[in-house]
């Protein structure tokens, strides 16, 4: 997904395959949980920015770009990459 995205609440990610999100990623200036089940995993390319998030559910986010987040955590075993 290249498109810029805006959350207004929480994502939770029901793909059965990764989710890549390509452009600009803006949490809406708060933190969010971002959910990803088992076998349901989020890439993210483009910058993070505006809040912070925490990561919950059993499978990887991965984050492959430099980010301005205020919070980065992960409520899980499954470490965020």
């Amino acid at each position: 997904m290249p498109n810029p995205v805006r959350l207004g609440g929480n994502l939770v990610i029901g793909a059965t395959s990764t989710m890549n999100f390509q452009g600009p990623f803006d949490l809406g200036g708060t933190t969010r949980a971002i959910i990803a089940g088992a076998g349901q995993r989020a890439h993210f390319e483009g910058p993070i920015s505006n809040g912070g998030f925490i990561k919950e559910g059993g499978d990887q986010l991965n984050l492959s770009t430099t980010n301005s987040l205020t919070t980065r955590s992960s409520s899980t075993a499954v470490p965020l990459r």
